[in-house]
């Protein structure tokens, strides 16, 4: 039997009344010796405290509040690291998909319409969503201009929860029908999933920015701040719907704003080819002189993944 008593001067010795320690246990008993006579826990008049390093506020910060949530972090990461369902290391997967849609006639009246979209997204870490986009619109009407357009944006979004997620967005736009020489938008925010599975998602988003351009000759520059939300549904395994609108008010007057809205509808004949359709309206209530408000695009396009 052994027992553990505490002598004069606050250490512990262990001592046998019955045969000698093996000598594994009397190494053992030995280390325990040595700490309790480096950190002597039991007598609270000569307890050390941990040492305290200074925080930005000027005070003190305490290690003891410090070290618990630094363990939690490390045993979350470790914990992370070895969950094979988080494939840090799996390569992203692109989705990328090009249309083309082109309309021309010719005898009491000649026309061309040309309109193209690029796209891509990938996906990766589950945590992180990047969506690149650019499309261009070309027409005439009776050898007179009558459209020209190029726009291209850049999202990327880091997922907090399932549900929760930051932001930041770049838009560039030319147009030279609207007398819109170019505009930049460009701005952080957050989000939220508020239908997030296989076949339906439907999100909001919100967030400052800043909008740079040249409209009617005119060199603006001011802070706006955006309000958006998408929504794509899978009707069938071949057939797919998508919603989107975007509102960009200048926070220093209310009046001076711009809509952007899409919707469409694409049926997939096989696993590269598709046909679409969709409806672009943009709203700007003070655009340049001479110039209307509105403007809506309809364009049916053969589209192809790659």
């Amino acid at each position: 039997m052994v027992g553990e008593d505490s002598n004069s001067d606050g250490s512990f010795l262990s001592m046998s009344t019955e045969r000698p320690l093996p000598v594994a246990q009397v190494s053992r008993v030995a280390v325990r010796q040595d700490l309790f006579r480096r950190f002597p826990i039991g007598r609270s008049s000569k307890t050390r405290r941990p040492p305290k390093i200074p925080s930005r506020s000027g005070g003190a910060c305490d290690l003891r509040g410090i070290l618990p949530l630094f363990l939690l972090a490390c045993t979350s990461l470790a914990v992370m690291a070895q969950n094979p369902s988080i494939p840090t290391n799996a390569p992203p997967k692109w989705t990328r998909s090009a249309s083309l849609g082109l309309t021309v006639t010719s005898g009491n009246s000649d026309t061309l319409l040309f309109a193209a979209k690029v796209l891509a997204n990938v996906k990766w870490a589950e945590r992180n969503e990047l969506d690149l986009g650019a499309d261009g619109t070309y027409g005439e009407q009776e050898d007179v201009k009558s459209a020209e357009l190029l726009h291209g944006f850049a999202q990327y979004n880091l997922l907090f929860t399932p549900r929760i997620f930051g932001y930041l967005r770049m838009d560039a736009l030319h147009d030279d029908i609207a007398d819109v020489n170019y505009r930049f938008t460009v701005g952080p925010g957050a989000g939220y999933y508020f239908i997030r599975n296989t076949n339906t998602f439907l999100r909001g988003e919100l967030g400052p920015g800043v909008v740079i351009e040249q409209q009617g000759g005119q060199d603006n520059t001011y802070l706006t701040f955006r309000v958006a939300e998408r929504f794509e549904h899978k009707l069938t395994e071949t057939a797919r719907l998508w919603q989107s609108v975007e509102f960009l008010p200048a926070v220093d007057e209310w009046d001076n704003f711009i809509v952007n809205a899409e919707i469409g509808v694409e049926m997939a004949f096989n696993k590269k080819w598709s046909l679409k359709s969709y409806l672009q309206d943009t709203y700007d209530h003070e655009p340049a002189p001479n110039r209307l408000k509105n403007d809506v695009k309809l364009v049916t396009a053969l589209a192809y993944k790659f």
